[in-house]
């Protein structure tokens, strides 16, 4: 499989897939989001979803009119309180009634509250779910992809290689057969005084012993090695991920999470966000982002989704 170039050939990826089968149902939680439904009137028209709306119907009717988006095919689902349309979105995929759910104008915690709960029935054989920003920063021309910043707060050694196994497969839908896995410390030199350095050594060693499959994982890694070549040699690290990571894994929410802004607010990429490791890919991006970072999300989640 070729590696997949840009955002632009992965939807054009999708609409193929898509043209195989009837187009994925879709719940959107908590509609009364502009972009959330600029980015649904396109997928739908792009014949990747059906969407279903969950919410307060007089509300996205009104956030529908200002905006003027066109919402008159859609069925929506009426539930006034944020908490309870998040559960009932994630209640409609659990129960087969549509394949995708996706994340609207509700907080990320009380999303994932509902989506999570032991009640829904999203849980897959046990599996960590972890959430995966996929980003194409014009600098690098090129995928990255950074891992937490939205689900697990403070993962430990036994958690981080669940979560660089969910992006090692997010990474193969974009043609990423064995990628680069980067974790992330501010040096590259392990001290037994940084326990984040200490960490990225142990989990190196365990990569290199096969414990973590299908990637070439190294740390620790600073940001700049990770990424820039000409970094890499100018601290004169080697090896086979120094300069050249597809994915950059964190050690805590908050790093995670601020990496992820920074890269689309400073370095103006393009993005999507998806939560991994559910019975079905979670589509979750900040309510900040554009409606092309959620067609984008949108596109990446058909690719990943099991019908």
């Amino acid at each position: 499989m070729n590696r997949i170039k840009d955002f632009d050939e992965l939807c054009l990826k999708a609409v193929e897939k898509a043209k195989q089968h009837e187009p994925l149902k879709l719940a959107l939680a908590c509609a009364d989001d502009p972009y959330g439904l600029s980015a649904l009137c396109k997928a739908a028209d792009m014949k990747l979803i059906v969407p279903i709306l969950v919410g307060d119907t007089a509300e996205i009717e009104r956030i529908a009119s200002e905006h003027n988006i066109d919402i008159s095919p859609f069925e929506i689902v009426e539930e006034k309180q944020p908490h309870r349309a998040a559960a009932e979105a994630a209640n409609m995929v659990a129960s087969g009634q549509v394949e995708l759910l996706m994340k609207g104008k509700v907080g990320a915690i009380e999303f994932l509250q509902a989506a999570l709960h032991s009640s829904v029935g999203l849980k897959k054989d046990k599996r960590l779910w972890s959430h995966i920003g996929i980003y194409w920063p014009q600098w690098l021309s090129r995928f990255i992809m950074i891992t937490d910043g939205g689900v697990v707060i403070d993962p430990d050694l036994e958690t981080i290689p669940h979560i660089i196994s969910n992006a090692v497969q997010v990474a193969g839908v974009l043609g990423i057969e064995q990628p680069r896995v980067a974790l992330l410390a501010a040096v590259e030199t392990v001290y037994p005084s940084m326990p984040v350095a200490m960490g990225g050594a142990v989990i190196s060693k365990m990569a290199d012993r096969g414990q973590i499959k299908n990637a070439l994982v190294d740390g620790p890694l600073s940001l700049d090695v990770a990424l820039s070549p000409d970094a890499a040699r100018e601290k004169k690290v080697t090896g086979d991920v120094a300069g050249r990571a597809d994915i950059l894994v964190v050690n805590k929410i908050e790093v995670g999470n601020t990496l992820c802004k920074s890269v689309f607010i400073f370095g103006r990429a393009r993005s999507a966000g998806l939560v991994v490791g559910a019975r079905q890919p979670i589509i979750m991006s900040s309510r900040s982002e554009s409606a092309d970072a959620k067609v984008n999300s949108i596109a990446l989640a058909v690719l990943l989704a099991e019908r």
